[in-house]
């Protein structure tokens, strides 16, 4: 069995999310002790993508609304990519 096998792709999805809110904490943080300037902009400067606002299907008896939104800085970022060497470690 090779390495890794073993492992659903939910693990591999949970060490990743759990890397990107560890790097986007670490970058509010940062951004909140940082005087006014470029380098706590560069930090806490931030992109959403995603669903904004969320489609919403009306069926009268039923309403379903889909959405997502996504905020990535620059330390979320690492995060992800600490994430991804500490996946290949394992």
């Amino acid at each position: 069995m090779a390495k890794g096998e073993s492992r659903g792709i939910w693990v591999y999805v949970i060490i990743l999310v759990i890397g990107a809110l560890f790097g986007t904490v670490l970058g509010e943080a940062i951004g909140a002790i940082t005087p006014q300037g470029p380098i706590r902009d560069f930090f806490i400067k931030s992109i959403g993508p995603g669903l904004n606002p969320a489609p919403t299907l009306d069926l009268i008896v039923l309403t379903i609304t889909l959405g997502f939104t996504i905020k990535l800085n620059v330390c979320s970022v690492i995060g992800i990519l600490v994430g991804g060497l500490l996946i290949r470690k394992i």
